[in-house]
């Protein structure tokens, strides 16, 4: 037996060479909660306050530490409660999948995360550099109302969409996991107050 822990889900993408540690971003996950947790979207950077922030950073270097993880890519998991409590789920060391490592990390920094953790492989330097950031999210598309939404974006902010990608039938999906998911988009610089219900809303065939 576990203990449950509640709270808003978030992943935060490090890389690290020589034991020193660089956060490249803390990302907010969305899901279909209970009972499958299949994650629907993933936001970044988060929307948390400066000090949280600090708070994510510090928790998340001391465990990578604490694991003696001294070179590559990192993705941790955790949970932040309402009073503040940060629970660390998950750490990898690897980089985030679902997209986040390959492509928002390079969407929201101007980093490219896969060449950092191939010369952190090789013993080189990371080469990071501070850039400025930019908002940048992955939705996965899961039902006719997400193709809506999509259309919607496409045609009032298209210069806001950066892709599209459809592996499926959106409307006809049968999705019982993250691997039956038929398709997603990513977006950069997106309008948060007028596109977070796109975000919370749980597909309605897997509520």
């Amino acid at each position: 037996m576990e203990e449950y822990i509640e709270g808003a889900e978030y992943s935060v993408e490090t890389i690290s060479y020589k034991g020193e540690h660089t956060c490249l971003a803390v990302t907010k996950k969305f899901t279909t909660g209970s009972p499958h947790y299949i994650e629907t979207g993933h936001l970044q950077p988060a929307l948390v306050s400066e000090e949280m922030y600090g708070k994510i950073q510090d928790t998340v270097f001391r465990a990578l530490d604490a694991l003696e993880i001294r070179n590559g890519a990192g993705h941790s998991e955790l949970r932040i409660d309402k009073a503040g409590n940060i629970r660390i789920i998950e750490i990898g060391s690897r980089m985030g999948g679902d997209c986040i490592g390959s492509d928002l990390v390079p969407l929201s920094t101007g980093q490219d995360f896969v060449a950092m953790a191939v010369d952190t492989g090789c013993r080189e330097t990371a080469g990071f550099t501070e850039k400025k950031k930019k908002v940048s999210a992955i939705r996965f598309l899961m039902d006719s109302n997400d193709l809506k939404h999509l259309q919607e974006l496409q045609k009032e902010h298209p210069d806001k969409v950066k892709k599209v990608v459809l592996e499926g039938d959106v409307e006809q999906a049968q999705i019982t996991d993250s691997g039956s998911r038929p398709g997603f988009l990513f977006f950069r610089q997106i309008l948060w107050k007028k596109w977070k219900s796109f975000f919370i809303t749980v597909p309605g065939k897997i509520r």
